[in-house]
């Protein structure tokens, strides 16, 4: 036999409790948001490690990645979606 019982938060747990669920919420957002940078940066460095209008030749020496060039339009992105 179960024993159900009905239990009553304290008011300033309650408060505490629902403070806690907000700033989940806002670090998940943050953490989206993150991914859409990493994301954005992970495709410009394909890009460049392997050009989209330039058949890729295995043969060929891979570029450093030691320095990364990105296009004013990638950085306008990246900038509009930074996590603050």
């Amino acid at each position: 036999m179960q024993n159900y019982r009905i239990r009553v938060l304290d008011a300033d747990k309650f408060a505490q409790t629902e403070k806690l669920r907000d700033e989940c919420s806002a670090f998940t957002d943050k953490i989206q948001s993150l991914s859409g940078v990493v994301k954005t940066l992970v495709d410009a460095v394909d890009q460049q490690v392997h050009p989209p209008y330039e058949p890729y030749d295995s043969t060929m020496t891979k570029p450093s990645l030691g320095v990364v060039v990105v296009s004013d339009s990638c950085l306008k992105k990246m900038r509009s979606t930074q996590v603050t």
